[in-house]
């Protein structure tokens, strides 16, 4: 924005004090355009499972953060989370686990598709690999009984934001090998979880249904059974390499 005003005085023409709504839209367009986009790379179930395993080791991290960001990971991973709807408005009260831990559900109270404000319900199974699994990984967090009302937070009460969840997630991944950590970022773990899901052979539909995708009208008429959604955990699982 202070481009164009800059570019306006230069060439002697009046900027006015207050852009008009329409530059302001002009500007959102442009910068959500993918040529303006930046490539980020996905963080796939192999990758998951590094980053798992090292956070496991002992480090100068408390336990509540290390069980924090296993559960935030896995849980954005499996649920094909947008990083706002991770870290913007889930309260603990939004997270239901059934009682033989074979099922969990998260209430998005708001997400970027959902224009009725009416929230959307996700369904999440176990998964195969305990390393990498939402449900346990959650149920260990929770034992924690972290301070507060937000669901993920560090020991001392601060909330996990999008900027922390990149900046944790580049830090852990040169321990796993990965050379070029800035080409990963908040949004890598929904890039990686459907592609991880094609590699697995779960449906393209069920894909779109989990990841909340819009598509084309037909596909509104078509419901993804809910034992489908429920073994997408465990097909993610089975994909064994992490080579992009």
């Amino acid at each position: 924005m202070l481009a164009v005003r800059n570019f306006h005085i230069e060439l002697g023409f009046d900027y006015p004090s207050s852009p008009t709504s329409l530059l302001v839209r002009v500007l959102r367009g442009i910068d959500r355009s993918p040529a303006m986009q930046r490539h980020r790379l996905p963080i796939t179930a192999p990758l998951l499972r590094d980053i798992c395993r090292h956070l496991a080791t002992p480090r100068m991290r408390h336990n509540i953060d290390k069980a924090m960001l296993r559960a935030a990971f896995t849980t954005a991973f499996h649920s094909f989370f947008r990083c706002g709807e991770l870290t913007s408005g889930l309260r603990k009260v939004d997270v239901s686990i059934s009682a033989d831990r074979t099922a969990m559900t998260v209430h998005l109270r708001s997400s970027k598709t959902d224009q009725s404000g009416e929230g959307h319900t996700i369904h999440i199974g176990p998964s195969t690999d305990s390393l990498i699994c939402p449900v346990s990984a959650m149920v260990e967090y929770l034992r924690y009984q972290p301070t507060g009302d937000r669901l993920f937070t560090y020991h001392n009460g601060q909330p996990l934001t999008r900027d922390a969840v990149t900046a944790e997630l580049r830090n852990l991944l040169p321990l796993c090998g990965i050379s070029n950590p800035s080409e990963y970022a908040s949004h890598s773990f929904r890039i990686g979880a459907a592609t991880s899901a094609a590699m697995a052979g779960v449906s393209e539909h069920t894909i779109r249904t989990m990841g909340r995708w819009r598509s084309d009208v037909v596909h509104r008429y078509i419901k993804a059974a809910k034992s489908d959604i429920l073994q997408v955990s465990a097909q993610l699982a089975t994909v064994e390499s992490h080579q992009w």
